[in-house]
Formats: structure tokens, sequence, C-alpha cells
């Protein structure tokens, strides 16, 4: 399987970018949000770190990187001052709902694909390219048609970060299930590990 030449470089390059207005908006960052832009740029080198997994075909590896490069690009938006949110709201909602789509993607598909995922993936890819579409609509300034001012409800802007908590949810279903589903013991051996890292994410969101 090719790898993505694009996706290491433009992670990187999209948290650097973020990470200096961030800086010049706000006046320079603070201890607490360089230690924060760090992350967010080791995030972005996921997909380098999977690349060999991802040539030797290992099921789930493509989106564990695109995984990781959204995290980076979502946490270099939350450093935009809040006053000055223009560029973190419109990133957040297109990041946000990518990684609830890539979470459930993953929870039934590694470590076995569950026999659900046929019929019930066009639903998830339609509400996933819904939520984007208004949050990002959401996210501009209200626009003018025939003279009237066009506002979209608060609720829309704050969808990404609800479908995240919600793709949370349903991922630890859907693995607390898996031996419902007919998964093998090896995958269900696996599949532990994928339980204990979303335990914590789901509280930390949650919270």
């Amino acid at each position: 399987m090719r790898t993505s030449r694009i996706l290491p470089l433009v992670g990187p390059a999209i948290v650097l970018y973020l990470v200096a207005d961030a800086a010049a908006s706000g006046g320079g960052l603070d201890g607490v949000r360089r230690g924060l832009a760090v992350v967010a740029f080791a995030f972005t080198l996921t997909p380098w770190l999977v690349g060999g997994l991802v040539r030797d075909e290992v099921v789930g590896a493509r989106a564990v990187g695109v995984l990781g490069a959204l995290g980076g690009v979502s946490l270099a938006a939350v450093l935009q001052p809040l006053q000055l949110s223009g560029l973190r709201e419109v990133t957040l909602a297109i990041t946000l709902p990518l990684i609830a789509f890539l979470l459930i993607e993953l929870a039934w598909k590694v470590p076995d694909q569950l026999p659900l995922r046929r019929r019930l993936r066009p639903a998830l890819t339609l509400a996933t390219g819904l939520v984007l579409v208004l949050a990002v609509v959401a996210s501009m300034p209200p626009v003018s048609l025939f003279g009237d001012l066009v506002l979209v409800p608060a609720f829309f802007a704050q969808a990404p970060a609800r479908s995240v908590f919600v793709a949370l949810g349903v991922a630890l279903v859907l693995r607390t299930l898996r031996r419902r589903f007919g998964s093998s013991p090896e995958s269900l051996a696996a599949n532990a590990w994928a339980l204990l890292g979303l335990l914590p994410a789901l509280v930390l969101v949650g919270v």
C-alpha cells in the first residue's frame, strides 16, 4: 500500500501556522501554551511513525496516522485567543467531525471488521459531512440573504465537540460488545488495549 507523502507535511505545517498566529494574536505564548504547542506538533508526526505499518498494510494504520494529525491540528487551534476565534472555530469545525468519524471507523474495523460496518458506514459518512458543513457555516459571520441576516443556530457551532464525545461513547460500546459480534479471542485480547485508551479519553472529554 502506498503511503501519503502529503499528510506528514501538511499536518506539521498547519500546526506551525496556527501556533505562530496564536502567538502573534495573543502577544506570545505562556509556558502552558508552549507545552501544548509542542504536544500538538508531536501528534502531527503520527503519520511518519505509522508509515511502516501502512506500507505493511496493517489494518487501521492509515486511519491512526490521520487521527493523530487531526488531533494535533485541533489542539493547535485551541491555542487561538477566544476573542479572535474565527480561525479557531473554522479549524475545529473541520477537524473534530473527522476525528469523530475515525474513532468510530477504527472501533468497528480494528482489530477485526464488524458486520454492521458495511450497513452503517454510509450513514456515518453522511452524518459527518452534515455536521462538518453546518458547523463551518455556523462559524462564519452572518450573511445577508434578500436583505435579511441569516443566522445559523448556535447548536451547530457546538456540534463538532459534541460529535467527538458521542463518537467516544459509540466506540466504547462497540468495543465492549465485540464478543457478542463474534470477534475471535485474539481480536478480543487486542481490543482490550483500545478499551483502556477510550475510557480515560471519554472521561476527559466529558469533563
